[in-house]
């Protein structure tokens, strides 16, 4: 018998936004920072100041809230911070950032035994002028903006099987902007698979580079080849890459479970690439150390901030409940039948990897939130020995610490000793690195518990 009722998501969620509205010039800012005014009464702890600065030849707004501890906000809140300028009774974005869904405050990159203390980001009056004219001959003169600072603190976190209010605004980009078809995109990434064609995601080059510093320094070398449209080349026409995209150019085996994603998809038909009479040029860039998956999953993050993770590989060794998942190909199955038009979840290792290369800072973030709360005693060996964690410090000090924390249990799992035998039998490559850091690691914990 069927449930008559079958409950999709619950969460607990509180917003706040916090403004100023000021007036400057911003084309003519001097050196210097300005700070405005504590706010009074606010619900939230901290405190609460308006700064513009200029820093390293940028003009930068931030969000000042002090000196707190780590996670005041919530573990799980999501940050906008967005500048307007206003204007006839207007207001229109100039430029908007966003950081979570995490813990807030975070913990400072600069200084890993503070905490952050601000939001902040940067602002190019000059690029907002260019793309909007009637904005040039007001751009060097004083102007009324708007700073909106936007917290939500969610008590639910997205999974596979949750339908959000991002997944709906996914699901409407994929309608109305498909990134399967060509019309009117002007660069083709193409992942070659063996023994089939492969598969294809159309997009624009300018929409690459306003997304990511690797591509707009990729896409401005002379490396990059434009390919002629279908009628000015021979429908026979081997169609060499002119661009490798590797982290070094070296291939290596990453044991990338989003592969095993790429496999349910069907291949892209080859005459669909372009129309028979298409005369446009585009550019081609070959990915081969990424999956189709996870680079449409990221694709599709950058306009919409909306991502969905697939559990780790690794979690499937583990006992697991009657209702669930007995693979990760079975959960991805399951996933593909309930969201048929959006990018099947990707792997959190796998989005690292590429947010990392592509140097966004707030997706590896995301990603490096979700392995950490993927990991058990069960798994956490499997991933303190996998290729990933090898290669990248980041994943590698989140599945440490964990270990630490937990090694009583983790080395009673059966994957320890699995792993630990083949690392000590050299069959792990940076295996004898792993250990030197988990003892230190170690170490290092039983001082302060000690001191």
């Amino acid at each position: 018998m069927s449930m008559p009722v079958e409950l999709v998501e619950s969460s607990v969620e509180s917003d706040w936004r916090i403004s100023w509205t000021f007036r400057a010039n911003l084309a003519d800012l001097p050196d210097g920072t300005f700070m405005g005014p504590k706010l009074q009464g606010l619900p939230l702890k901290g405190t609460w100041q308006l700064r513009v600065y200029r820093k390293e030849g940028k003009t930068r707004f931030a969000c000042n809230y002090g000196s707190l501890p780590y996670g005041t906000f919530g573990d799980k809140v999501t940050v906008e911070l967005r500048l307007d300028v206003v204007h006839g009774g207007l207001a229109t974005e100039i430029r908007k950032s966003t950081w979570g869904p995490k813990s807030s405050p975070d913990v400072s990159a600069a200084n890993e035994s503070k905490t952050c203390t601000s939001w902040a980001m940067a602002a190019d009056i000059d690029k907002f002028a260019e793309k909007q004219p009637w904005f040039q001959p007001l751009a060097a003169q004083p102007q009324t903006y708007r700073l909106t600072a936007s917290l939500r603190n969610c008590a639910a976190s997205a999974t596979g099987d949750d339908v959000t209010r991002g997944a709906r605004q996914a699901l409407l980009v994929t309608y109305s902007d498909p990134d399967s078809t060509r019309a009117p995109k002007n660069v083709c990434l193409f992942f070659p698979r063996q023994a089939t064609v492969g598969h294809r995601l159309w997009t624009t080059a300018s929409f690459l580079e306003e997304s990511s510093a690797y591509f707009k320094a990729m896409l401005a070398s002379e490396c990059v080849e434009t390919i002629p449209g279908r009628r000015k080349r021979q429908r026979t026409e081997d169609i060499k890459p002119d661009v490798d995209l590797t982290d070094d150019g070296i291939e290596k085996d990453w044991d990338d479970s989003d592969d095993e994603a790429d496999n349910l998809l069907a291949p892209a038909d080859d005459d669909d690439d372009d129309d028979e009479d298409d005369d446009r040029k585009f550019r081609q860039i070959t990915v081969r150390e990424f999956a189709f998956s996870t680079y449409r999953a990221v694709l599709l993050y950058l306009k919409t901030g909306h991502v969905v993770f697939a559990p780790l590989r690794s979690s499937f060794h583990e006992p697991r409940a009657a209702d669930q998942h007995e693979s990760r190909a079975t959960f991805l199955a399951d996933y593909a039948e309930k969201n048929p038009e959006l990018p099947l979840s990707a792997s959190p290792k796998s989005v690292y990897r590429l947010a990392h290369l592509l140097q966004l800072a707030d997706l590896q973030a995301i990603a490096l939130e979700r392995i950490a709360a993927s990991l058990s005693t069960h798994n956490a060996a499997y991933e303190l020995f996998s290729p990933v964690a090898i290669a990248y410090d980041g994943v590698r000090e989140v599945v440490i610490d964990y270990v630490v924390k937990h090694f009583g249990a983790v080395q009673e799992a059966e994957s320890w000793r699995e792993q630990r035998d083949k690392a000590m039998r050299g069959e792990i490559e940076g295996g004898a690195v792993v250990f030197a850091e988990l003892l230190a690691a170690q170490f290092k914990a039983q001082s302060k518990l000690s001191g």
